[in-house]
């Protein structure tokens, strides 16, 4: 996914595996929700302001993976649980509020950009299959 920093263009997309794409956002998507808790738990316990967005957001995103982990149960695909311990406990219980608030900002902003990079590649998906279906009913049609 280093292309989530950049334009999103159907040439990058179409050197993606469907398979090792769905797994490699599931792991990704893992790591968010890591920092989505550490950021709904400090909304909780410091009286944050944004505290039901934040928490709808992490209700989505387990949502999200929940659909992906679908995916790769029916295709057969492996993949590794991300836990936790990713996220370093001098990075979870944060005292000073402006660290708190970057830690969270940095977070939220590359959860973002992520879930538009997951939605641009599976459009690309989606539009390669159909795309791929009409020229085998063309070719049927032919014969």
């Amino acid at each position: 996914m280093d292309q989530v920093n950049n334009e999103l263009t159907d040439e990058h997309f179409s050197t993606l595996q469907v398979d090792e794409t769905i797994r490699l956002m599931y792991q990704g998507l893992q790591k968010f929700a890591v920092g989505l808790e550490a950021i709904v738990l400090d909304q909780a316990c410091y009286g944050g302001s944004f505290y039901h967005h934040f928490n709808e957001a992490e209700f989505q995103l387990k949502y999200v993976l929940c659909e992906l982990q679908i995916a790769m149960l029916e295709k057969n695909i492996s993949y590794n649980d991300i836990t936790r311990e990713i996220m370093k406990t001098e990075y979870r219980d944060l005292a000073d509020k402006s660290t708190r608030y970057i830690r969270d900002w940095t977070i939220f902003r590359d959860y973002v950009k992520t879930l538009r990079y997951v939605r641009h590649a599976f459009q690309y998906f989606r539009n390669r299959a159909i795309s791929s279906r009409e020229v085998q009913n063309s070719v049927q049609d032919n014969n």
